[in-house]
């Protein structure tokens, strides 16, 4: 957004603009406080963002995490003090989305989420949806016509690593000659990955059904567009911090873990496995010890 304090501007030209630009006129989305978007019962009690929100875009990432389906609910109980999946009335928002934010008969709010398995949603909101799946997706391609040069750098920065690999097993310095190597390389290379960056693009075929699953779909070809797409826009993986956490934490690595003496596991390695599998049969087995 662009404004000198009065009427705003939008820029929504994803191609012509600088990393600094994205830097001084892009904003991050704002935090979602789920307890917006529950009319029954929510995590902060009289949480005084709750009936606030009336119009403007919504994502959610993983929410069938999030709102578990009919399966996974088993045992969750509707009237209790503590708020649940059952009770907060979540459903309930998202199907009366329009009425706070219809303006001259058109609703200003949207709803994305995205999940791994759409089944994992249940069904009362799954069924307000679009269910969108990425079918199949191209090579990257580049829009640039007679983009020769291209495949010369591809050649070129091939047999650099090959020499480059060979050189590193053998020597753990460094040479005058390489630093020029590495510094030519890098940059025919890096002039490359501009161009496919800015004018780059694959073919991504959608497939789009209603969110009751009854099978008929509509096809759409999709152009997704590094420059447009990949430009600090967002990342995959959001809840990254967690993990990273959760694993400085424990104080082990890859290489703390045993490894296996042989193609076959001892049945010592078996349990080292911790396999609700190889425990079934090891009860199995100590039932019919007992017999």
């Amino acid at each position: 957004m662009l404004s000198q304090g009065n009427f705003p501007i939008w820029n929504n030209d994803f191609f012509d603009r600088t990393a600094d630009d994205i830097g001084l006129y892009s904003r991050y989305a704002r935090i979602l406080d789920q307890d917006l978007m529950r009319l029954g019962k929510t995590i902060v009690e009289n949480n005084p963002n709750s009936g606030s929100f009336e119009f403007g875009v919504i994502s959610m990432t993983e929410i069938g995490k999030e709102r578990l389906n009919q399966l996974e609910s088993q045992g969750m109980k509707k009237f209790t003090d503590e708020t649940n999946q059952k009770n907060d009335l979540f459903n309930y928002s998202v199907k009366m989305f329009r009425h706070p934010a219809t303006v001259a008969h058109f609703p200003f709010v949207r709803f994305f989420c995205d999940e791994q398995r759409a089944m994992s949603l249940p069904a009362d909101l799954r069924e307000l949806c679009s269910v969108v799946d990425i079918d199949d997706c191209s090579e990257m391609k580049i829009a640039l016509p007679l983009f020769i040069e291209g495949g010369v750098c591809r050649w070129l920065h091939e047999k650099f690593l090959k020499m480059y690999t060979n050189f590193r097993f053998y020597r753990a310095d460094n040479t005058l000659f390489m630093y020029f190597m590495k510094s030519i390389t890098s940059a025919i290379w890096n002039y490359r990955e501009r161009r496919y960056n800015r004018f780059g693009y694959m073919k991504v075929k959608l497939d789009v059904e209603q969110g009751n699953l009854d099978g008929e779909k509509k096809s759409y070809l999709y152009y997704l567009m590094p420059k447009k797409i990949y430009s600090e826009r967002f990342a995959t993986d959001c809840y990254q911090d967690y993990f990273r956490k959760r694993a400085k934490n424990t104080g082990i690595g890859l290489r703390d873990y045993p490894e296996y003496s042989c193609v076959t596991a001892t049945a010592e390695e078996l349990k080292e496995q911790h396999s609700y599998f190889i425990t079934t049969l090891e009860e199995n087995v100590s039932k019919e010890d007992e017999r």
